[in-house]
């Protein structure tokens, strides 16, 4: 009985953004009555869950998911302060980060 109610606090989200997937978990808050901010997993995390039962849910959606967005906005802030202070190496890590999240 405890699992059947644990799979109703808690679900996993593929959203799908022209040919790529963005996996993630939103928990139910029973205190404020509202699905959290999604958090991001892996399609790994995300498979696993599926087959052990837990509800899943596909969108189809026109641009980055809002916590792929909210990722990016701090990766920029970071890429102005690398650049201001000049420190290519630094700059060139977050380049390869902001890369890895739009691919």
């Amino acid at each position: 009985m405890g699992k059947l109610n644990q799979f109703k606090k808690v679900k996993y989200i593929c959203e799908i953004y022209q040919n790529k997937r963005f996996y993630s978990r939103q928990e139910f808050l029973r205190e404020s009555v509202r699905w959290s901010e999604p958090r991001r997993i892996s399609e790994e995390t995300f498979l696993k869950r599926k087959n052990e039962g837990y509800e899943v849910e596909y969108r189809w959606i026109n641009e980055l998911p809002l916590c792929i967005q909210r990722e990016l906005e701090g990766i920029y802030t970071l890429i102005d302060l690398a650049l201001e202070t000049k420190d290519e190496q630094w700059f060139r890590e977050l380049i390869q980060i902001r890369n890895s999240l739009l691919s």
